[in-house]
Parts: C-alpha cells; sequence; structure tokens
C-alpha cells in the first residue's frame, strides 16, 4: 500500500478536511513505533515520509497488516474533529491491530532475541 493508497482510501471512506501533509503525519506517527518497537531499528534508522516527496512510496507493512495504517488514520481523523466517542471506538480497533501486529511479529521472528536476520521487506530493502 502505498501512501497515497492510503489517504485516498480513508478519504472515502471517512471524508474529512484535513490536508494530505496532516495525514502524512499521522502516518508518520503510526509507523514510527512499527519501526522503533516491532522491527527494533535503532533511531537514525526510521523513516519518514512527507506528502510532496512519497506520495507514491511503499508502507513497510504488508497485508494483512497494512490494515493498521487506515485503522490509525479513522482514529485521528476522529480525534481531531473532537468526536469523542468515535475517537475510543476507532482507536480501540486501531489498538486491536497493533496486538495483533506485536504479537505476530514477535512469534514469528523474536527480535529481541537475535537469534536469526529478521527479513522484513526486500522491495523496500530492509534487513534487521
Amino acid at each position: 500500500m502505498t501512501l497515497r493508497n492510503c489517504i485516498e482510501y480513508v478519504d472515502s471512506i471517512k471524508p474529512n478536511a484535513f490536508s494530505n501533509d496532516v495525514k502524512t503525519g499521522w502516518l508518520n506517527q503510526c509507523e514510527g513505533p512499527v519501526q522503533s518497537e516491532v522491527f527494533l531499528l535503532h533511531p537514525a534508522e526510521i523513516i519518514t515520509y512527507d506528502w510532496k516527496h512519497c506520495a507514491e512510496h511503499e508502507l513497510l507493512l504488508d497485508p494483512p497488516h497494512d490494515k493498521i495504517y487506515p485503522a490509525y488514520l479513522i482514529s485521528m481523523i476522529d480525534r481531531g474533529n473532537g468526536e469523542d466517542d468515535k475517537y475510543y471506538n476507532s482507536a480501540a480497533i486501531y489498538n486491536e491491530y497493533w496486538r495483533e501486529l506485536v504479537s505476530w511479529f514477535a512469534l514469528r521472528y523474536r527480535p529481541a532475541d537475535r537469534q536469526e536476520r529478521v527479513y522484513i521487506n526486500e522491495t523496500k530493502g530492509m534487513y534487521i
């Protein structure tokens, strides 16, 4: 899923007035912990996106775990609109997807043990 695909998808199901730059910032907030807390990347290795230059870049997570991106954007739109009840519900969905990702990754790769080289995504050229 590209940055553009994610934002366009969310805009199609959750119309909003937030700019693509704001939504890109939110996606950086979503993917930062994925890179640092799941993939255990060094802070200097963290990838960040900007809308102008990165709209066609592939986000790091592939299906089925890429569902975390729209879930995060939807929750942030609800929060930004001050819709607390909707935010709590959408944040709960995001948190469910986050736990699913963390559990799957830890069981599959055991990154903290460093017992094997962890493949993240060949097309993105990332390994830890």
